[in-house]
């Protein structure tokens, strides 16, 4: 039996969202003033990493991906990782449906909160508290899911290199994003870097002022006319 703790032992005051699918409600929390989280960060930590703590919101994209991978059926036995999974929503997609799931971001209160939302929507998975610079798995993953990741062009060759670390051979990753300023660069370093990328899935956000695109990546070429799973909305 999964138990959930109390969310008063979560490191900040919580408000709460909700995300449907299917009738089903998933309840997720989050910090309730984002920039008390800001004001935990230390000058240190800073000048270090120009570290801020994205995970404390929510993104659009992390609800876009959340919807897409409900929508889809995957094989019970995958292997899936989450980079930077914020607040852990598509993890707890993923763990919901009983797949093997490992969530990470390198913080370690965004972990947390993770981990409470994964579990408080009947979910199993593990949540590790990681860098993507240097992941902590020998082994590889079947599917490699972030949304939400490539905020500064700084991230593009990291990301990818996690990818090309962490994924199977006949494995893929889906990543969403806004299609912020680094996006299309992302894509054709994607391909510069020997990956194939399509997309998966374009949808209207912010009443059609943004734009939401999933791909997926892949050692090899994959084609668009055989997979359902393709959606412009």
């Amino acid at each position: 039996m999964t138990i959930i703790p109390d969310p008063s032992q979560l490191p900040f005051p919580v408000t709460f969202f909700s995300l449907i699918h299917d009738g089903r409600i998933f309840r997720f929390v989050l910090p309730a003033d984002p920039d008390a989280v800001f004001d935990t960060i230390t000058d240190e930590q800073y000048d270090k990493d120009r570290f801020l703590p994205y995970w404390a919101e929510q993104w659009p994209s992390a609800a876009a991906l959340f919807s897409f991978v409900m929508q889809h059926r995957l094989p019970v036995n995958q292997r899936i990782v989450e980079l930077g999974c914020g607040l852990g929503v598509t993890a707890s997609a993923l763990a919901a449906r009983h797949h093997y799931m490992i969530a990470t971001d390198i913080s370690l209160h965004g972990c947390r909160f993770a981990a409470y939302n994964i579990a408080a929507n009947n979910g199993s998975a593990r949540v590790v508290c990681a860098d993507w610079r240097h992941p902590p798995f020998r082994r590889r993953f079947d599917l490699i899911v972030a949304s939400d990741v490539l905020y500064e062009d700084r991230w593009i060759d990291p990301v990818l290199d996690c990818i090309g670390q962490l994924c199977a051979p006949e494995g893929s990753a889906w990543i969403a994003d806004p299609c912020r300023r680094f996006w299309n660069r992302f894509k054709q370093r994607t391909v510069e870097r020997g990956f194939h990328h399509r997309l998966l899935r374009r949808s209207p956000d912010n009443e059609g002022k943004t734009t939401i695109e999933i791909i997926e990546i892949t050692r090899q070429p994959r084609s668009d006319a055989d997979d359902r799973r393709i959606v412009i909305d």
